[in-house]
């Protein structure tokens, strides 16, 4: 798969991740269910997550889970996502443009 695919995958997991995070404008009509559809996708048993991140995004399922946990519970704690969450998204597609120089960041590593 080509490496923009692979980036077009990964900025959709990346955004379900600040779904289950941020306050939803309700202004704009939203309210909570964006959240909880967004956290159910990610954590739920239904096979569309899993397979998204294992054969288009081309991650392991189980560690970017593990890693949005505790994304999710670093953003409910200190009202902020944590270091390198966004730059993980960014950096992990070798060869972009706008990809970093160094070595790709593991899921597991995005914590803090």
């Amino acid at each position: 798969m080509s490496n923009n695919y692979r980036a077009l995958w990964l900025r959709v997991i990346h955004q379900a991740i600040i779904d289950s995070c941020e306050p939803i404008d309700v202004s704009e009509g939203n309210d909570e269910t964006v959240k909880r559809q967004s956290r159910a996708w990610i954590f739920g048993s239904n096979g569309n997550f899993r397979n998204l991140c294992k054969d288009l995004a081309e991650v392991n399922p189980a560690e970017v889970r593990a890693a949005a946990r505790r994304i999710i519970d670093h953003y409910e704690t200190y009202g902020e996502f944590p270091s390198g969450f966004h730059a993980y998204f960014t950096d992990i597609v070798p060869g972009r443009p706008d990809s970093g120089n160094g070595p790709e960041p593991h899921v597991a590593e995005v914590e803090r």
